[in-house]
């Protein structure tokens, strides 16, 4: 039996690779049936053959087009959302953790982040809010303590901090307060006590 499948193991690992790609072409593209529309699905596979990702494909442009959703290494959805135009992304993505939680969720107009992002830890809470613009940091940004409450406040314009940066006390009292220009302190910062007091100013 040996003699035999060494003698035929360049055949054996023709077909495989035939069988493998047949495979693979067949579950390409399929008609399905989504939101109420017949439309023509991709399959993106990996080398194993899992699912990598599945969504609408234009056959006229072969390209991206319509909702899109995508799986990790154990077929766990990581990411969720819609490709216009040439596999642009556009509205609002969100990724997950592995257990299923949401991770982020960002609105994109022609791939680039616009609006105001959310970021979560993976037990559920909110730990981060982010405005963004044209794919830069542009906006209010919030960073919130676990119990909810908020941590931290600043303001970003063209990608860099301006204006006045504070943080809070997990029970929301003011912390610390100091003005930035162009990501630079500028001025005095003020830290207080949870009653109020001040504690301290520092430049």
């Amino acid at each position: 039996h040996e003699k035999v499948i060494s003698k035929n193991n360049k055949k054996i690992e023709d077909f495989a690779t035939w069988a493998n790609t047949s495979w693979a072409n067949l579950h390409t593209y399929l008609n399905d049936t989504l939101q109420g529309k017949n439309l023509t699905l991709r399959y993106l596979r990996r080398d194993n053959h899992t699912v990598e990702a599945v969504g609408v494909w234009n056959t006229k442009t072969d390209h991206a087009e319509g909702l899109f959703r995508f799986y990790d290494a154990n077929g766990k959805l990581s990411a969720i959302g819609n490709f216009a135009g040439e596999t642009e992304k556009d509205g609002a993505w969100c990724y997950f953790y592995p257990n299923g939680v949401l991770k982020e969720k960002i609105i994109y107009k022609n791939s680039k982040a616009q609006g105001v992002s959310e970021y979560y830890q993976n037990d559920g809470t909110l730990a981060v809010t982010q405005g963004w613009r044209d794919d830069e940091r542009d906006g209010q940004r919030k960073t919130y303590w676990a119990v909810g409450t908020l941590y931290s406040e600043s303001t970003y314009k063209d990608g860099k901090v301006n204006g006045s940066y504070k943080s809070f006390y997990p029970q929301g009292q003011l912390d610390f307060q100091v003005e930035v220009v162009d990501e630079k302190t500028s001025g005095l910062g003020i830290s207080l006590f949870p009653d109020g007091k001040k504690e301290s100013t520092a430049t």
